[in-house]
């Protein structure tokens, strides 16, 4: 899998949509949100999601953007519905999954609300 240079993506960004997978993830019931630091959407709550890569498959997609920005591994997924978000900054154009997970820890053993890069949260 291949990153785009900061500045050929920056123009891709503003010339056609980006296809994206968001992630609901479920523990037990509850619903992990993420207070996002960066954009779009920077200081809301969001669920964890990210940018699919040239030649990858969505449910490849889904694992590392899980284990990525959550340290978690998925123990069900299943994909419920496409939609699109519309930001000033991008278009995204996101299949969403349900992610069954089984800890509310990362694998780093830390409790998800206090991770670093973001903030996060279990609502149920």
């Amino acid at each position: 899998m291949t990153r785009i240079e900061p500045k050929l993506y920056d123009k891709i960004k503003k010339s056609m949509p980006l296809p994206c997978v968001d992630l609901l993830v479920n523990h037990n019931g509850n619903l992990l949100l993420m207070l996002r630091n960066n954009e779009p959407g920077k200081d809301l709550w969001f669920t964890p999601g990210g940018r699919i890569f040239k030649d990858e498959k969505l449910e490849d997609t889904v694992k590392r953007v899980l284990s990525e920005e959550t340290g978690l591994q998925p123990t069900n997924i299943t994909q419920i519905s496409t939609m699109s978000h519309i930001w000033p900054e991008a278009h995204t154009v996101t299949t969403y999954y349900k992610v069954e997970v089984n800890s509310d820890k990362s694998q780093r053993g830390r409790p998800l609300y206090r991770m670093t890069r973001d903030q996060f949260l279990y609502f149920g």
